[in-house]
């Protein structure tokens, strides 16, 4: 709401995916992988209190089924210039524990009924559907799985790490930041981030350092598109125009 307040976003939406392991597969009652559709932020109730029927049920294995989850997440209904998923992990992937913290079921990284590798799955949401991501740190367990992540997005671009032990306030800020510098970009890209604060009075700047998120190339190209013509453009233009009256 801060974000759409603040600089007149014509719509924000936002939507939810949860999973838990193949354990869970048959489970009537804590589902393997739950989805709330987009809806736009006037229905967020609806989002909030569909993650507030979930709870950590179930177990076995340390690492968790994030496949399921990313092709759950690639189905859902992508628009809008501004794409961020926020993803939010106490355990890794398959094939990405570590040192075999708490076993691992599958450390190929498939689950039986799973034939798409996950680096690859992510690459299809951070180029085909040019979602940046945002993954947040509760502990060290997370940390190869997290560094797989990174390597989907060359450079950092798209890409960033925050911690949740600096409480909730840094989080929720830290997302509007990263959301703001973004549509900053779009609707003024020769502005300054690091002079603009978000709606709690940090500045973008520090907060895109923490981030280091980035815009996508479609971005770069409806800025370009709705910002005017350089003074070498204009001049050119104007040279032209004479010289064909």
């Amino acid at each position: 709401r801060g974000l759409k307040a603040d600089l007149a976003v014509g719509e924000v939406r936002v939507s939810f995916v949860g999973y838990r392991d193949w354990g869970e597969r048959n489970s009537p009652h804590a589902p393997r992988v739950v989805v709330h559709e987009f809806v736009p932020l006037s229905r967020v109730d609806e989002v909030t209190a569909a993650i507030g029927r979930e709870g950590a049920n179930g177990g076995g294995d340390g690492p968790e089924d994030v496949i399921i989850a990313i092709e759950s997440a690639l189905r859902l209904e992508w628009r809008g210039d501004v794409r961020v998923a926020v993803f939010i992990a106490d355990a890794p992937a398959h094939g990405y524990s570590g040192q075999g913290r708490g076993g691992d079921d599958f450390p190929a990284g498939l689950c039986p009924d799973q034939r798409t590798p996950l680096p690859t799955l992510l690459g299809r949401l951070a180029i085909e559907q040019g979602v940046d991501l945002l993954a947040t740190k509760l502990n060290s367990y997370t940390d190869v799985f997290y560094n797989m992540l990174a390597e989907q997005y060359p450079g950092g671009d798209g890409f960033g790490v925050l911690s949740l032990t600096d409480g909730a306030h840094k989080f929720k800020a830290a997302i509007m930041g990263a959301l703001s510098e973004a549509v900053l970009s779009l609707i003024a890209p020769s502005a300054d981030a690091a002079g603009v604060q978000t709606f709690d009075g940090t500045t973008l700047s520090s907060l895109t350092a923490t981030l280091s998120a980035s815009l996508r190339e479609s971005l770069d190209a409806a800025a370009a598109a709705l910002r005017g013509p350089s003074a070498e453009e204009a001049a050119a233009a104007a040279a032209e125009h004479d010289e064909m009256v």
